[in-house]
């Protein structure tokens, strides 16, 4: 039985597959040049990529429902669904 199967119930498995989906800055640019509508959240909650910043591997994004709403967050918390 490998570690992963061992730790199944863990915080560790949980923040493994967590990890596996974080975005990196790459990804969030092709995101947000893309004529696509691609699924993103923050959180849980659906957002717009607006801008990456490559040096500092932030992102502003905002809200579908509060598009007033913008923030700076750390693009590895964004989420492709």
């Amino acid at each position: 039985m490998n570690n992963i199967q061992k730790n199944a119930n863990s915080s560790n498995v949980f923040f493994c597959e967590e990890w596996a989906k974080s975005m990196n800055v790459g990804r969030a640019k092709e995101i947000l040049e893309s004529a696509d509508m691609i699924h993103v959240t923050y959180n849980g909650t659906p957002v717009i990529i607006q801008h990456v910043d490559e040096k500092t591997k932030m992102a502003r994004i905002y809200s579908r429902k509060d598009p007033d709403n913008e923030q700076d967050v750390p693009v590895l918390n964004l989420i492709e669904d």
